[in-house]
């Protein structure tokens, strides 16, 4: 049976050649050997260069070379979660298997396999340590390397298709109970494999599996080996990423029986059944687990600045560029034109459509990275061609196409917010709006709340531009991103219970925003008691996002509503839940009804509400009276910029 051997040879360098001659000695006619280099950062491409004449192959072998420009250090930092697709994807043999640097073939066991695949075509074949039992065997085939795979079931179920799958299908392969597994009486490959593939990849793939399979020790033990490593699986990726994945694990944890939940549990760490159990929990644990490393990292002395330029007309909307936050970065970074840059900065993927000339003269004059520093995740739903990517390339007028790294809300901690979320450090007037207001609210019972709300002369209020376009419904599951601008317009478009007030840009009749300077406070002293009911709705659901706009509903004394997954960040702000309205997970005409049937009156509402609503206002009070958690959350942003922009100096996109 003939094999295709995938080699991928990330910074295999001056090894290569012998690698490639221990991999010539296990070819057979027939066989296929695929080499890819997914960007080496060594001398490993100039060997590929004449890797067919140097090793040649026996007759009927035939080779083929595939190097791509990826960045092993870009988006997916482990494992070969890119290069391994790729490779089967050029796999034209019946069973594949892939081999590193590290991971060599064996002849004779290679030989052995062989024979196996001739007299029983198993799904897959593999070492078993003497005395294994199968179905066990299969929590430990978490690894595709020193595995032989049939190639046909790879990509045979239409879940675990599509760019993002990675390592995915093959951990498919191992793990389900209905494949066919041959044994070989010694390994498959010498060396070590390297590192697992990115975490949220095979965690899903093992929440999914293990969810749809019935009771088999081997699930067993997988779910063991997952509970086990799930902090490591988890590490490094932001609260959506890991909210997205959460919401499966409670599924599995609903369905899971208790034996099998506690046996699984055994010998986990302390913190697992924690995360396992609520995805806003684990979502808010991982994140603390950020800042703690954040916070702790001693600061990076003797630097001379890191030179920055800001670039486009969105420049103005980046942490660098708000006088509020200016202090911070005194003497570590200096703002200053493109030539002496040693980083340019966007804000906006549109700005990058039209540089400067200044930019195209300093990069022609010497590469240098260009990253886009986004505080706004609707503009990356819109516009970048990837938000959750760490690397995006966008076209750059005369430039071509830019490479660029992304700084977003997903791809960096400058937003993983400890207790004030970042946009209302970006101005003054924000902390010193709401310290005054919520301490007045705070002063008022629930008994007050009641007799006010009585009186608003509006029963729902909506203020957000006008966007009904369709193409505003965006979603990107993985990160818990989800487009809101033309979901808030049909919400308010179809709610109907009068007196319904709508304010905004394009929206008929009444202002459509303020006037006079301090737009915010103008917008607080308009609002304030005018309303019941406020949408705080985001122009985009992202779980670290949270602008403004819930808390001037609050600081207005109105029952805001809002949209805000389990993982949502929202939920560690401490706010009983009774006091806001949730529309997480409805379509807008069912959110409208849900609005609409939340039907005025002190009874109606309930005593219960009100006390909430006291309890909420008097905890926002403490939050934005307590001057010392500004102090931290600026010394939290500015140990996180300075961090991400250094590394992001380093290293060209």
């Amino acid at each position: 049976m003939a094999l295709s051997f995938l080699f991928l040879t990330r910074n295999a360098g001056a090894a290569l050649d012998p690698c490639a001659a221990q991999i010539a000695a296990c070819t057979r006619p027939g066989d296929q050997v695929v080499v890819l280099d997914d960007g080496s950062d060594d001398t490993t491409v100039r060997h590929i260069g004449r890797f067919e004449e140097l090793h040649g192959w026996g007759e009927g072998v035939t080779a083929k070379r595939i190097v791509t420009a990826h960045d092993p250090q870009a988006g997916h930092r482990q494992g070969y979660d890119l290069a391994a697709p790729l490779a089967v994807a050029a796999a034209t043999r019946p069973y594949v298997m892939l081999i590193t640097p590290t991971t060599l073939p064996v002849p004779a066991a290679i030989d052995a396999a062989r024979s196996l695949i001739e007299a029983e075509e198993p799904d897959l074949v593999c070492h078993i340590t003497d005395g294994a039992e199968p179905e066990a065997a299969r929590a430990a085939l978490l690894s595709v390397f020193g595995v032989i795979l049939r190639r046909q079931t790879l990509f045979s179920d239409p879940v675990h298709q599509g760019p993002a799958a990675g390592e995915l299908p093959l951990l498919w392969q191992g793990l389900r109970p209905g494949s066919t597994l041959a044994t070989v009486p010694a390994p498959l490959v010498q060396g070590d494999a390297p590192p697992l593939a990115s975490g949220l990849g095979l965690l899903q793939g093992g929440i999914g599996i293990l969810a749809s399979e019935p009771e088999t020790r081997g699930k067993t033990a997988a779910l063991t080996w997952i509970l086990g490593h799930l902090p490591a699986l988890l590490a490094g990726h932001r609260a959506g990423a890991v909210a997205a994945i959460l919401r499966a694990a409670t599924a599995l944890r609903a369905d899971c029986p208790p034996d099998l939940w506690a046996a699984a549990l055994t010998g986990a760490p302390p913190d697992v059944a924690a995360l396992w159990d609520d995805p806003k929990s684990a979502t808010t644990v991982l994140t603390r687990m950020r800042l703690a490393r954040q916070l702790s990292a001693p600061p990076r002395g003797g630097h001379a600045p890191l030179r920055v330029a800001l670039e486009g007309q969105h420049a103005q909307r980046m942490p660098l560029s708000y006088a509020a936050l200016a202090p911070l970065w005194e003497g570590r970074i200096e703002q200053t034109s493109p030539e002496a840059a040693d980083l340019l900065l966007f804000a906006h993927p549109q700005d990058v459509a039209s540089p400067r000339p200044e930019v195209a003269r300093a990069l022609d004059a010497r590469p240098r990275p260009v990253a886009l520093l986004s505080e706004e995740p609707f503009w990356d739903t819109m516009f970048s061609p990837d938000p959750l990517a760490d690397r995006v390339a966008l076209a750059a007028g005369p430039l071509g196409e830019l490479r660029l790294h992304q700084i977003n809300h997903h791809t960096s901690d400058i937003f993983d917010f400890a207790r004030l979320p970042y946009y209302l450090l970006t101005n003054h007037r924000f902390s010193v709006s709401y310290a005054a207001r919520f301490a007045r609210n705070a002063r008022r019972t629930p008994q007050d709340w009641a007799t006010m709300m009585a009186v608003a002369p509006v029963r729902t209020l909506f203020m957000a531009e006008r966007r009904p376009e369709p193409f505003h419904d965006v979603a990107f599951p993985d990160g818990d991103v989800i487009g809101l601008c033309a979901w808030r317009t049909r919400l308010a478009e179809t709610c109907s219970a009068a007196p319904v007030e709508r304010i905004g840009a394009s929206w008929q009749g009444g202002p459509t925003r303020f006037e006079i300077a301090d737009w915010h406070l103008d917008k607080l002293v308009n609002l304030d008691g005018r309303a019941r009911l406020l949408s705080g709705v985001e122009n985009t659901h992202q779980p670290t996002y949270l602008s403004e706009k819930l808390f001037d509903a609050f600081a207005c004394g109105a029952r805001p509503f809002y949209v805000a997954s389990r993982g949502h960040r929202l939920h560690d702000l401490g706010l009983p839940e009774g006091a806001w309205i949730n529309l997480w997970g409805q379509e807008a005409e069912a959110a409208a009804a849900t609005v609409d049937a939340t039907s005025w009156g002190p009874d109606s509402w309930g005593p219960d509400f009100f006390r909430d609503y006291a309890v909420a206002q008097t905890r926002l009070a403490e939050l934005f009276g307590n001057s010392s958690l500004v102090v931290a959350e600026r010394a939290r942003v500015r140990a996180a910029v300075l961090n991400t922009l250094e590394i992001t100096a380093a290293q060209l996109a």
